[in-house]
Protein backbone atom coordinates (compact mmCIF):
# COMPACT_ATOMS: atom_id res chain seq x y z
CA UNK A 1 0.00 0.00 0.00
CA UNK A 2 1.33 3.41 -0.93
CA UNK A 3 1.33 6.19 1.60
CA UNK A 4 -0.12 9.55 0.61
CA UNK A 5 3.25 11.32 0.29
CA UNK A 6 4.64 8.63 -2.00
CA UNK A 7 1.55 8.75 -4.21
CA UNK A 8 1.70 12.56 -4.45
CA UNK A 9 5.38 12.43 -5.43
CA UNK A 10 4.57 9.90 -8.17
CA UNK A 11 1.75 12.12 -9.44
CA UNK A 12 4.13 15.08 -9.46
CA UNK A 13 6.71 13.10 -11.44
CA UNK A 14 4.00 12.09 -13.93
CA UNK A 15 2.98 15.74 -14.39
CA UNK A 16 6.60 16.65 -15.15
CA UNK A 17 6.86 13.72 -17.58
CA UNK A 18 3.70 14.86 -19.39
CA UNK A 19 5.05 18.42 -19.68
CA UNK A 20 8.39 17.26 -21.02
CA UNK A 21 6.68 14.91 -23.49
CA UNK A 22 4.70 17.88 -24.84
CA UNK A 23 8.00 19.78 -25.30
CA UNK A 24 6.83 22.55 -23.00
CA UNK A 25 9.08 24.41 -20.64
CA UNK A 26 7.76 25.88 -17.41
CA UNK A 27 7.36 29.36 -18.93
CA UNK A 28 5.18 27.94 -21.73
CA UNK A 29 2.97 26.27 -19.14
CA UNK A 30 2.66 29.48 -17.12
CA UNK A 31 1.36 31.32 -20.21
CA UNK A 32 -1.15 28.55 -20.91
CA UNK A 33 -2.25 28.46 -17.26
CA UNK A 34 -2.80 32.21 -17.34
CA UNK A 35 -5.10 31.76 -20.35
CA UNK A 36 -7.05 29.26 -18.21
CA UNK A 37 -7.37 31.83 -15.42
CA UNK A 38 -4.58 30.61 -13.11
CA UNK A 39 -1.81 32.82 -11.81
CA UNK A 40 1.03 30.54 -10.75
CA UNK A 41 4.69 31.42 -10.35
CA UNK A 42 7.39 29.37 -12.00
CA UNK A 43 8.63 28.41 -8.53
CA UNK A 44 5.18 27.10 -7.57
CA UNK A 45 4.86 25.11 -10.80
CA UNK A 46 8.23 23.47 -10.27
CA UNK A 47 7.30 22.65 -6.67
CA UNK A 48 4.17 20.89 -7.94
CA UNK A 49 6.43 18.77 -10.15
CA UNK A 50 8.40 17.74 -7.06
CA UNK A 51 5.46 17.07 -4.78
CA UNK A 52 1.84 17.43 -5.91
CA UNK A 53 0.49 17.39 -2.35
CA UNK A 54 -0.37 21.09 -2.35
CA UNK A 55 -1.82 21.04 -5.88
CA UNK A 56 -5.54 21.82 -5.92
CA UNK A 57 -7.95 19.87 -8.10
CA UNK A 58 -8.76 22.72 -10.51
CA UNK A 59 -5.10 23.40 -11.21
CA UNK A 60 -4.40 19.67 -11.58
CA UNK A 61 -7.18 19.37 -14.17
CA UNK A 62 -5.93 22.46 -16.02
CA UNK A 63 -2.43 20.96 -16.22
CA UNK A 64 -3.90 17.70 -17.49
CA UNK A 65 -5.75 19.60 -20.25
CA UNK A 66 -2.60 21.55 -21.18
CA UNK A 67 -0.56 18.35 -21.31
CA UNK A 68 -3.15 16.59 -23.47
CA UNK A 69 -4.13 14.04 -20.86
CA UNK A 70 -7.39 12.58 -22.18
CA UNK A 71 -7.90 9.84 -19.58
CA UNK A 72 -6.72 10.85 -16.13
CA UNK A 73 -7.42 7.46 -14.57
CA UNK A 74 -5.38 5.68 -17.24
CA UNK A 75 -2.55 8.21 -17.17
CA UNK A 76 -2.19 8.14 -13.40
CA UNK A 77 -3.17 4.50 -12.79
CA UNK A 78 0.30 3.52 -11.60
CA UNK A 79 0.11 6.13 -8.87
CA UNK A 80 -3.26 4.97 -7.55
CA UNK A 81 -3.61 1.24 -8.24
CA UNK A 82 -1.79 0.12 -5.09
CA UNK A 83 -3.51 2.73 -2.90
CA UNK A 84 -6.18 0.29 -1.63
Amino acid sequence: MKVKGEMMMEMAAKLRELRVNKNLDSKDVLVLLEKEGFEVSEEELLKYEENAESLDADLFLALCRIYGCKDIMETFKDTIENRK
